[in-house]
């Protein structure tokens, strides 16, 4: 039972390939190289004869063989659009995106890569030809070459961390401002805390480990 004008329908039991484009380079005009292949699983191969061989599921492979291009290209022609790839769960819920927006959009996005949240909120927006270059992370508007935009003003959120390889917090700046070195909780007294088992000047006792100044 054909499901369309065209069915191609493969035998049971059969994996050989129900459709290929090939390129010919021999003189006997004989297939050499793959260039479009629906396997028998519904797999699709651009470029390669072994779509989701290596990671089994992927319905779509692209392959490239040119040490002096890319593999593929994402492009919208209108100067308004948005060269994207959205994301949607098994529900059809919009999950996310990634992309370029084209010189018309809107100025935030204009000319920018950018990640975005099922929200269409720019999370991410990497922006080379407007503000120097600057990077934005929750924001569509840095104020600098690197900023931060934190969700709230409270002291009990994190903005920016950093962490060892034992998951000890080395660096912390909260959302309402204060700075933690070797803590992750800095004193509700002390707009910048130095953690206990820090040591300034070489001191070796506990009466010279920390400093607070507020």
């Amino acid at each position: 039972t054909a499901f369309a004008k065209l069915t191609l329908q493969g035998a049971y039991g059969n994996q050989q390939a129900l459709f290929d484009i090939a390129t010919s380079t021999n003189a006997s005009g004989s297939a050499t190289t793959s260039v479009f292949r629906v396997n028998a699983n519904g797999a699709v191969g651009i470029g390669t004869t072994t779509a989701d061989a290596r990671f089994p599921g992927y319905a779509l492979t692209v392959s490239g063989t040119n040490p002096n291009s890319g593999v593929m290209l994402v492009q919208n022609t209108s100067s308004a659009g948005y060269s994207d790839i959205g994301f949607i769960d098994q529900l059809g819920v919009a999950g996310g995106f990634v992309g370029y927006g084209n010189g018309s959009v809107s100025a935030s996005f204009a000319n920018a890569v950018y990640i975005g949240d099922g929200g269409v909120n720019a999370r991410l927006l990497l922006n080379p030809n407007v503000n120097d270059g600057n990077v934005a992370v929750g924001t569509t508007s840095p104020y600098a070459k690197l900023t931060l935009w934190s969700s709230s003003v409270r002291a009990t959120n994190k903005a920016f961390e950093v962490a060892n390889s034992a998951s000890t917090s080395l660096f912390t700046i909260f959302d309402s401002g204060k700075l933690g070195i070797a803590t992750s909780s800095p004193s509700n007294n002390f707009g910048f805390n130095i953690g206990t088992t820090t040591y300034l000047g070489g001191g070796t006792t506990t009466a010279q480990n920390g400093i607070q100044l507020q």
